[in-house]
């Protein structure tokens, strides 16, 4: 991916803030399934402009890591998170070299949000997952959180909910599983990701050692209740859009 487009996707992102589908859909879902850092070691992959580290940095953990492929999105981090303990690496993670770079066996933690969208081939998806498998400790864990565009496309309203839009670019203009899809996640900033189901994923999971494979629930807060109706929110639960997994290594 070129590195205007990854400069484009970034500023995109740091538009999300204002979006309800990341304040309380997704950010709440994804701190809930990392659980209790303190005095553990966390690893960001694809840390954008660090809005999950920024969030964490608040928890204790011992040590904070975070990694892209982008030097923008890392320098933007550097400058926008508070938190100047924070250790920074530029990795390729679909790269088998990267958890050498990193450190292997030396996380409790590693997660990845909205990461496994743009990675173009179940080779590389694997060993995106297997750097996961091997920078994390014995009885660390991985959280994962995507999007299943296929899923969502029976219910082709959640996207005017979201305020996405999505395009499979096949030649039947039909979404299947592994299709590259044109979306765009905020205005102006279209990009191309890569359809994966929870199927999909939980096989190369498990392929590279992973256990306890698991499928995050659907839960609405308070807040969330308050900022969707509740025909919002019964078509979002239908359409099953957002992917949330973690598993364990033994």
């Amino acid at each position: 991916m070129s590195n205007w487009k990854l400069k484009a996707i970034n500023r995109a992102y740091k538009k999300t803030t204002e979006l309800r589908n990341f304040n309380y859909i997704v950010n709440p879902h994804v701190i809930n399934l990392i659980g209790n850092i303190k005095d553990k070691t966390v690893l960001d992959v694809g840390c954008g402009f660090g809005r999950y580290l920024e969030i964490l940095s608040k928890h204790t953990p011992s040590k904070l890591v975070g990694c892209d492929i982008s030097e923008h999105q890392i320098q933007l981090c550097k400058e926008s998170v508070k938190n100047k303990d924070i250790e920074y690496y530029i990795v390729d993670f679909s790269d088998a070299s990267s958890s050498i770079a990193l450190g292997q066996n030396k996380y409790d933690i590693v997660y990845n949000v909205f990461v496994i969208l743009y990675i173009e081939t179940l080779e590389k998806l694997k060993t995106c997952i297997e750097n996961c498998y091997k920078c994390l400790k014995k009885g660390g864990k991985v959280v994962i959180c995507t999007l299943d565009i296929l899923s969502a496309s029976f219910y082709p309203e959640v996207f005017d909910i979201l305020k996405l839009t999505a395009k499979p670019l096949t030649k039947d203009n039909e979404f299947t599983d592994g299709c590259p899809i044109q979306m765009e996640i905020i205005e102006n900033c279209i990009v191309t990701c890569y359809q994966r189901n929870f199927e999909t994923i939980k096989q190369l999971i498990e392929q590279v050692g992973f256990t306890d494979v698991r499928k995050g629930d659907l839960f609405l807060d308070e807040i969330a209740l308050q900022a969707f109706t509740d025909k919002e929110l019964n078509v979002i639960k239908k359409s099953n859009i957002f992917l949330f997994l973690k598993a364990k290594k033994l």
